[in-house]
């Protein structure tokens, strides 16, 4: 039993490990400011020309990592 409960308490650490490490500070703060963006052009199209620059600079940057640009399509339908 107690072998039970070791075994256990690594398995959740490695998955809160696991967990962790798929967040990306650095992508979520360029989405918060591209969601930003958004809403405060939302009535403005010249405006949006600044948010549509943001999102090519992202797809630009992370052109070779094709998770993150998954991350970017799934926060993008967070923006609305």
């Amino acid at each position: 039993m107690r072998r039970f409960k070791s075994a256990t308490s690594v398995l959740l650490c490695c998955l809160a490990l696991t967990i962790q490490g798929c967040k990306d500070a650095e992508l979520d703060g360029l989405m918060d400011e591209y969601c930003s963006c958004l809403q405060k052009n939302r009535f403005d199209p010249e405006g949006r020309y600044e948010c549509i620059e943001m999102m090519e600079a992202m797809n630009e940057k992370y052109k070779h990592q094709p998770r993150k640009l998954n991350k970017i399509i799934e926060k993008t339908d967070e923006c609305f």
